[in-house]
């Protein structure tokens, strides 16, 4: 599969992610789910922190990531990935956008993390089960 900076997202949103970044100054980004989206917002930060659990999916967009010389925390994260969400001081993250399993504890930990006006974004919610849980 080849890696393109445009994600696989519905426009309107994409949209919407590239005007909320371009109004921050040096925004800082955390995705849970590597691909299309990690050479998105590499584009409009310099501080992207990317956590992918599959590691032959974590070689192709490594090797992506140093053909394009694009500055990501790429992190191979197989078990928990959620808890990365603690290396980080409260109010970090001005974006996070997960797009991967185990997407509720991710919520559940990443609320902590993003400041205070900022956008935790869950992608495809419709498709999951569980979301009526209380976060």
């Amino acid at each position: 599969m080849n890696i393109i900076p445009k994600p696989w997202i519905v426009p309107s949103v994409v949209d919407f992610m590239r005007e909320y970044l371009k109004k921050i100054e040096n925004p800082k980004v955390l995705e849970f789910g590597s691909g299309c989206s990690t050479a998105f917002f590499a584009q409009y930060t310099s501080t992207l922190v990317t956590v992918e659990h599959n590691p032959k999916w974590y070689e192709v967009v490594k090797e992506y990531i140093d053909k394009n010389n694009l500055k990501v925390d790429l992190r191979l994260v197989q078990n928990d990935y959620y808890l990365e969400c603690e290396s980080f001081p409260k109010d970090y993250f001005d974006f996070v956008l997960i797009d991967a399993q185990h997407r509720m504890n991710c919520l559940r930990y990443a609320r902590d993390i993003v400041k205070p006006g900022g956008v935790l974004m869950l992608d495809d919610s419709k498709y999951w089960k569980n979301y009526d849980v209380e976060i």
